[in-house]
């Protein structure tokens, strides 16, 4: 059956194998249905150690382009501990926005993977945003 995105939990079982051999910061989003089944997996940058950027246009274009209902960010850490930047919130935030505008068929970013990790979890990893 279709995987689903209905937890950090499932989130993070999807995503931490397509980390785990990584020496810079990449960035992936999965499209999700209206019931959280996947829909599709794209990766949306590669960057350095310490940074990757994304294009939020990009991330527009694939929702719109999948009819996604639910997108799901997420990039890894390398070498530091999980809780997110400033720059990670704030990105959030420009992203929340554009799909709001977009109007992209009942896309948006799901809450619940927007948890904060807390300061005891081990460093390096992946964060979902």
């Amino acid at each position: 059956s279709a995987s689903t995105f209905n937890s950090s939990t499932a989130a993070g079982k999807y995503f931490v194998p397509l980390f785990m051999y990584e020496k810079v910061e990449v960035a992936y989003m999965v499209c999700t249905d209206n019931l959280h089944r996947f829909i599709c997996c794209r990766e949306l940058s590669r960057g350095v150690v310490d940074s990757t950027p994304i294009s939020v246009r990009r991330i527009v274009e694939i929702a719109l382009n999948n009819n996604a209902k639910n997108v799901i960010l997420a990039h890894n850490h390398i070498g530091s501990l999980l809780i997110p930047s400033y720059e990670d919130e704030e990105q959030t935030r420009e992203i929340r926005k554009a799909l709001a505008i977009s109007k992209a068929p009942h896309a948006e970013m799901n809450e619940f993977l927007h948890e904060r990790p807390r300061p005891e979890r081990k460093r390096s990893g992946v964060f979902v945003m």
